[in-house]
């Protein structure tokens, strides 16, 4: 397993899950929520402007908000 740029929380996943669906995300399944998130908790890179995460908080999900579809791991300026 490759090592994660940040440490995750206890419960992490289901938190993370549980606050995207809360914001509007919609996962095809549970095999697209696990693709999604495995490339978020992986992600160092805004995949906009290519900038470094300084830290776990500055990196988000966007995603479309008419159809809920993610999209891209940005950072808080993009």
């Amino acid at each position: 397993m490759t090592e994660l740029p940040f440490e995750l929380r206890k419960r992490h996943k289901y938190l993370t899950k549980k606050n995207w669906e809360k914001r509007g995300m919609i996962f095809r399944d549970d095999g697209h929520f696990e693709f999604v998130y495995y490339e978020y908790i992986r992600a160092k890179n805004c995949e906009l402007c290519n900038e470094l995460f300084p830290n776990s908080l500055n990196r988000q999900l966007d995603h479309n908000h008419i159809t809920g579809e993610p999209r891209n791991i940005v950072c808080c300026k993009c």
